[in-house]
């Protein structure tokens, strides 16, 4: 699932969280909440779902989904 790394990016700085405070607090690593951040990688349903208890949001508040053309 692709998801939009530019809101993820955004929430994160909302939540005062470095990527390495928000990679703990999910159980995963930097790299990949960069990645994610940077839109190169794709977010597996368990990655979104611990991502959004990290930050407290719900999946429809935190990630718009973005179909292969990037829309």
């Amino acid at each position: 699932m692709k998801i939009d790394g530019k809101k993820l990016k955004l929430l994160r700085y909302k939540s005062g969280l470095t990527m390495e405070e928000l990679a703990k607090s999910a159980k995963l690593s930097a790299a990949t909440i960069y990645k994610l951040e940077e839109g190169t990688t794709l977010c597996h349903p368990r990655t979104t779902k611990k991502i959004c208890d990290a930050l407290g949001k719900d999946f429809d508040e935190l990630f718009e989904l973005v179909d292969d053309k990037g829309k």
